[in-house]
């Protein structure tokens, strides 16, 4: 009897198996079409990342020194900023083509600076050089960021607003969210848990945001709450411009370096998560989703690629 328990009890595990293959939240390769995106131009091209308007294609180079533009309509490139680490962290406007980063000056002790740049070069400096910036993230127009060498302070670029603050979460390095009210001051919220949160972004209505965090997953919550949702194992993510999902990585390394990264996609309404590659021996990292949502771009050996989602 007890036998026979065993055996069925194998064999529904079995079929739930099955059926766990046969849903639509664990197909696989769903990205189709895969292709070089063509930019013509020498060196290293990583982290692309299409504008709102679809026009054109952020991507930077090695070290992610500098930002350039690709533009989808002629094939010309645009040099938009030369400066070390731009590429590292920076992000379009919700609903413009303009893009904000921070990039360091000096040789030696360097310094930060948030800025926003435009598609025609034109570059705006939205900060004082300071040691210690956080990478920007757009909400409302607004271009966030905090100074957490002067009493991390919030800063903002752009026009003024009324309730431009209210319920704004961004990281600390200590690992406690740090909301900012109107007034932007500062209160802690201490988790105690230890955990580090970096890199938040928004959706384009500026209600949900991701933050990753250093224990390797990638984290969703709304605004105005302290609740997060864990959507797993990931990194470099970023929301569709309709916010309906998020796109990212999930990389496997050795110890000493990547050996194995794979993209993902995780749907916000229905919590399913899809796997859109599977190539052991190619490393595909840093995707976004284009304005169509079906154009995915990730780099993959130094090159651009760009995808077409079913």
């Amino acid at each position: 009897m007890k036998i026979m328990k065993i055996a069925a009890s194998m064999i529904l595990l079995l079929s739930l198996s099955a059926l766990a293959q046969s849903q639509p939240g664990v197909e696989e390769h769903l990205l189709s079409d895969v292709r070089d995106a063509g930019i013509p131009i020498e060196g290293a091209q990583i982290s692309p990342a299409p504008s709102p308007s679809g026009k054109y294609l952020a991507f930077t180079g090695d070290n992610f020194k500098g930002i350039r533009l690709f533009s989808l309509d002629d094939g010309k490139v645009r040099e938009l900023t030369n400066l070390e680490g731009a590429g590292f962290g920076f992000e379009w406007a919700p609903s413009e083509d303009l893009v904000a980063f921070r990039g360091s000056l000096g040789k030696i002790n360097k310094k930060l600076l948030i800025a926003v740049g435009h598609p025609d070069g034109t570059v705006e400096v939205s900060s004082a050089l300071s040691e210690s910036l956080s990478l920007p993230a757009w909400k409302d127009g607004l271009v966030l960021f905090a100074d957490w060498k002067n009493g991390s302070t919030l800063k903002s670029a752009g026009p003024e607003s009324e309730d431009g603050f209210k319920g704004i979460k961004l990281p600390h390095p200590s690992g406690a969210l740090v909301a900012f009210d109107k007034e932007m001051k500062v209160s802690r919220n201490e988790s105690g848990d230890g955990r580090v949160f970096f890199m938040p972004r928004y959706s384009q209505d500026g209600k949900t945001f991701l933050i990753h965090c250093l224990d390797g997953h990638i984290y969703l919550g709304k605004e105005g709450s302290d609740e997060l949702r864990d959507i797993g194992e990931g990194s470099s993510a970023r929301f569709a411009r309709d916010g309906s999902c998020i796109i990212y990585e999930k990389t496997l390394d050795d110890g000493h370096q990547i050996v194995a990264s794979d993209i993902y996609l995780y749907s916000i309404s229905t919590r399913m998560t899809y796997r859109l590659t599977d190539t052991p021996d190619k490393i595909e990292m840093r995707p976004s989703m284009a304005e169509d949502g079906h154009t995915v771009f990730f780099d993959l050996d130094g090159r651009i690629m760009r995808g077409w989602l079913k």
